[in-house]
């Protein structure tokens, strides 16, 4: 692992930001010039950087280039160079560094590097693969003039460590088993003040001196020493960094022949790798890289093997190192290795993913918690090599491989523990650790991996079986391979992580800082930290060349910003067109349904889909695996719920924070099974805990749950659900619960409550296609009240109160304005003209016109008439004047503009309206405005046609009206000293009055009243009361709106 001898903590931002700034003249003039030297010595090359006093430095390597990054500013006289060649540093250049300085050496991209500080020098080492990077050399002199002093500070080397303990092996007493060394996986990091070894290299000793066995393991090497342990976390080499090997302790085994590549005639056929010796083999895919581990060290011809493979692949790489062969290749589809071998020979095809098929021998581990030494994994194969810790410069994460020598042996899954993975492959075993002191053992039986105190292990359990199951047989399309999500880290480890990832986005290419910006937002999305994420993908995405289809930046944007809630974003992000086929885009577009409260919607591609869910890192898996239980319960798939439910809770089994999310979905299981009891008492366990949501939902439902058992009733519910507003008062919970008080107000009848609460929950959802479907409820709900009877039941007022406040739900066809004739009728009805009239006019202003404008107009009229609004009323019906108007609608607006003009006392102007017009209610106007000119003969004249018009014969019988209609001619008779007149009235109609009510007032009125009209007309209001207030017209009128309704006069 690279020693870090200058530790920096910066942002993404500030590293783009800085990482190719211009080289001033001001900073050549201020800073210091520093000689740099080259020299050529046995297997390695060096540099030297005479630096003046001591400087912070680091080393960074991608490929054939590698940096020397130094804490101070400086201009490097490079003029030297050229004095002694350096055949494995190609060019050097200076380079801007943040506030410091840098050097770009180009290097053979086999090439192995190691560095060290001499006083204030700082050495470079670029190391031939064939040799072994010296932390001491002692042995190799400095360019001239220069002696490498006594104490010089190897900065990479580890200290001296005591040989590690070596785990129990399984099921034998073979001395050889129990001797057989441990490899734990990476080299400890240590600072450059505690490496200070000798400048004499240590002699070789006669146990490292052996040759790896080449197919078996001889018998000696059972008695061999065991190589001092890597001990740092399984994290611990940052993405593109140099691998500082510990100090040398032996020499390396003798390197075999270096294999042939055997051209094949066609591009993408089987690729021949001759050994002069059997050695063992791994092959594996990784993301969208295929490996090829082989146990023995070579540097094979990598441009001839690319140019073997052809067209099929993209870029093949070798990864340096001392005891193994490391290849990694892309190929331009998706692709998996197959392997066999002919002899020593082995033959590598890579072939489409679909096409790939499983080992012939699939390994299964097997789990021993019977060891003395604790529970412990063990792989059953025979003579298995010796692992082989590797770095992945993609990923940054390390791993280690343990090569086989028969073909076709690997493990045709991914197995998942809590302290490491064991990788899918097709030859080969790959360990993936969580932990720093994972421990990893051969023996000639097979492989053992445990730790000082045993593994964290159990048999495997049904979940742990079925999210195998899930993530090995799905054939789902994903953006992102499985294995490109890191392990998730805590501490120190996730900062030293984070900070390396961040280094590694120092690059002047743009694709390689577009990936490490990648790797870092992944990075912080698997560790739950969505809005972190953000930060790269921006500058990703403003520094990818072809930011537009690759479809990582938008999938990667649209977790994030589900993750955080922003769930209109991440629907944009995820209706990339280049994710509309993509399986993984269409589970995080259902976690989004559902996390909205779309649960029957969203279950079932949470469901298809869930094989990608717990492929991810725990902080992504719980919440989508939640989303699924929740989905599926909602949608009334037990099965599917039961199995999400077992896959959670084995996630949860250590996180005490989680039991009330926990027992609310237990609850809402037993209540789909129908086990009320079961199903209370886990939702009231989860109503005490301490998450807010998770206890609003279990109140909620354990309200309904007693609803719908008749334990309480629906007020009784109201209240209760009361509570679990106060818990939670957000998305997505509250719209939704809202939505459920509006059936609770149903229920009980409270109208106004069921609308108030339809109309709190459109309103948090805002802008939301939901908030349109609950306006639509709130329509539909507000129409049904008034035309389907409900609002009947309710008062007068309290109808027109509901009216008023909620007003906009009035639908703008003809069901609004019937809406509003049945409640103008009510509220004329009860006297509420100016209420009615407030209706009216909104009618006629704004929702009619043509003949129906008029129409209500004329209503409108006639409500201010009745209230004795005659101005209004000439105005009402000005405003809905229209032509062409029935006869018998024209007629009735010229009565009532009339009898408006007659309360105006324009009574020549409401005479002329009804010249010719015979009909009953033009007389009762010519009654009321004789009667207000006191034009007691005209008045007189009127009633006589009236009582002819309505049938009022001589002689006969007379009803209540007919009398009250007799009594009023007599009166105006009487006031007009028409004798004669009312000597013929009392001829026709007398013996009928004398069995009415009005019996004494017509007697006295025809017996005759002597005096002025004034003193008789006094008189007559003395006698016959309310007679002499005679108003035929209105009092038609309104006891007709009264009983039938205003909407019934036209």
């Amino acid at each position: 692992m690279l020693a870090l001898m200058w530790v920096m903590v910066f942002t993404v931002s500030a590293v783009l930001a800085d990482t190719n700034p211009a080289w001033s003249a001001e900073t050549a003039e201020t800073a210091p010039s520093i000689r740099v030297r080259t020299g050529e010595h046995p297997g390695f090359s060096r540099i030297v950087f005479d630096w003046h006093e001591r400087v912070d430095y680091a080393l960074w390597r991608e490929g054939a280039r590698a940096r020397v990054m130094f804490s101070s500013p400086a201009r490097f006289d490079l003029g030297r160079l050229g004095a002694v060649p350096a055949r494995r540093i190609r060019a050097v250049n200076q380079e801007p560094w943040l506030n410091g300085s840098a050097v770009l050496l180009t290097i053979p991209e086999n090439a192995t590097l190691s560095h060290m500080r001499v006083g204030h020098r700082v050495v470079v080492d670029v190391w031939s693969p064939r040799s072994r990077p010296r932390q001491a050399e002692a042995d190799s002199d400095p360019p001239r003039d220069h002696e490498v002093e006594a104490d010089a500070e190897p900065d990479a080397g580890p200290a001296e460590r005591a040989e590690p303990e070596r785990p129990s092996i399984p099921a034998s007493d073979d001395a050889s088993e129990a001797s057989a060394p441990v490899v734990p996986l990476v080299p400890e990091e240590e600072s450059i003040e505690e490496a200070e070894p000798d400048a004499t290299p240590p002699a070789d000793s006669a146990a490292d001196s052996q040759t790896d066995r080449p197919g078996e393991r001889p018998a000696d090497r059972t008695g061999a020493a065991a190589p001092k342990p890597y001990s740092a976390a399984p994290d611990s080499t940052a993405l593109g960094a140099v691998p500082v090997s510990p100090t040398a302790e032996r020499q390396p085994p003798p390197v075999p022949e270096v294999p042939e590549a055997q051209e094949v005639p066609q591009p993408g056929g089987e690729l021949r790798l001759d050994w002069a010796e059997p050695v063992a083999g791994a092959a594996f895919r990784r993301g969208p890289w295929v490996w090829l581990v082989f146990d023995r060290a070579s540097e094979p011809d990598v441009t001839q093997l690319r140019r073997t493979l052809g067209e099929s692949v993209e870029e093949l790489h070798q990864i340096a190192g001392d005891t193994a062969t490391v290849l990694r290749l892309k190929a331009t589809v998706p692709s998996a290795p197959q392997v066999r071998r002919d002899g020593a020979a082995w033959l590598i095809r890579v072939v489409p993913e679909a096409d790939a098929a499983p080992p012939r021998r699939a390994l299964e581990p097997v789990v021993d918690t019977g060891s003395p030494a604790g529970p412990r994994l063990l792989l059953p194969v025979d003579n298995p090599g010796e692992p082989i810790p590797l770095t992945d410069p993609e990923v940054g994460d390390n791993f280690l491989v343990v090569a086989l020598t028969p073909p076709g042996i690997g493990l045709a899954r991914t197995w998942q523990y809590p302290e490491l993975d064991l990788s899918e492959t097709a030859q080969g075993i790959v360990v993936r650790p969580k932990v720093d002191d994972l421990r990893v053992a051969t023996t000639p039986r097979g492989v053992v991996i445990t730790r000082p105190d045993g593994l964290n292990l159990t048999p495997v359990t049904e979940a742990e079986r079925r999210r195998a199951q899930l993530m090995h047989e799905d054939d789902l399309s994903r953006v992102f391979d499985p294995a490109s999500w890191p392990d998730v880290l805590s501490g120190d480890r996730l900062a030293d992580r984070r900070t390396r990832l961040k280094t590694a986005t120092m690059i002047e290419n743009t694709d390689q800082r577009v990936a490490a910006l990648l790797k870092l937002a992944q990075f912080e999305l698997a560790h739950g930290l969505a809005a972190e994420s953000l930060g790269p993908l921006e500058l990703a995405a403003s520094g990818h060349p072809d930011a537009g289809r690759d479809v990582r930046l938008p999938m990667l944007r649209g977790m994030a910003r589900a993750a955080m809630g922003r769930y209109d974003e991440a629907e944009n992000e995820l209706a990339h067109q280049g994710l509309a086929d993509s399986d993984e885009a269409a589970l995080w577009q259902a976690a989004v349904r559902a996390w909205r409260g779309d649960l029957v919607g969203a279950a079932p591609d949470l469901i298809r889909t869930q094989g990608i869910a717990q492929s991810y890192p725990r902080p992504l898996r719980i919440p989508l695996a939640a989303a699924l239980v929740e989905a599926a319960i909602a949608d009334d798939r037990l099965a599917d719920a039961e199995n999400g439910f077992a896959l959670l809770a084995a996630d949860l089994v250590d996180q005490a924070d989680a039991a009330p999310m926990l027992a609310y979905l237990q609850g809402r299981l037993h209540g789909l099974r129908g086990e009320v009891d079961d199903a209370l008492a886990a939702l009231d366990r989860a109503a005490v805990g301490r998450d807010r949501l998770y206890r609003a939902k279990a109140l909620w439902a354990a309200t309904d749950l007693r609803l719908a058992r008749g334990d309480i009733t629906a007020d009784a519910a109201v209240e209760a659900l009361e509570g679990v507003r106060y818990a939670w008062r957000d998305d997505p919970l509250e719209p939704r619960l809202l939505r459920r008080f509006a059936e609770l107000y149903g229920a009980t009848g409270d109208h106004r409550a069921r609308l108030v609460a339809l109309r709190q929950a459109a309103t948090r959802l805002g802008g939301k296609p939901a908030a349109a479907e609950i306006a639509a409820e709130m329509r539909n709900l507000f129409t049904g009240l008034f035309l389907d009877g409900d609002a009947d039941a309710m008062s007068p007022l309290a109808a027109i109160a509901l009216f008023d406040e909620f007003r906009e739900l009035t639908p703008q066809d003809e069901r609004g304005n019937e809406m509003i004739r049945r409640l103008a009728d009510r509220l004329v009805s009860v006297d509420l003209l100016e209420r009615a009239a407030e209706l009216l006019e909104d009618q006629v202003r704004n929702r009619l016109s043509g003949v129906e404008r008029a129409r209500v107009g004329t209503r409108l009229g006639l409500v201010y008439v009745l209230e004795r609004r005659a101005a209004d009323a000439l105005a009402a019906l000005d405003a809905s004047a229209a032509p062409g108007l029935p006869d018998d609608l024209a007629r009735q607006r010229r009565h009532i503009r009339a009898r408006a003009l007659a309360d105006l006392d324009r009574f020549d102007d409401a005479l002329a309206l009804l010249t010719a017009d015979d009909s009953v209610d033009a007389e009762r106007i010519r009654i009321e405005v004789g009667w207000r000119r006191q034009d007691w003969s005209a008045t007189a004249g009127a009633l006589g046609r009236l009582a002819e018009a309505l049938g009022v014969s001589p002689r006969d019988a007379l009803s209540e009206a007919e009398a009250h209609l007799v009594l009023n001619r007599a009166i105006a008779l009487t006031l007009a000293h028409e004798d004669a007149g009312l000597a013929a009235l009392q001829d026709r109609h007398g013996d009928a009055m004398m069995g009415s009510p009005y019996r004494e007032a017509f007697q006295l009125l025809v017996s005759g009243v002597e005096g002025p009209p004034g003193d008789v007309r006094a008189h007559l209001d003395t006698t016959v009361g309310s007679a002499t207030g005679f108003q035929a017209f209105l009092s038609t009128w309104r006891d007709r709106v009264r009983d039938d309704g205003l909407s019934t006069i036209n």
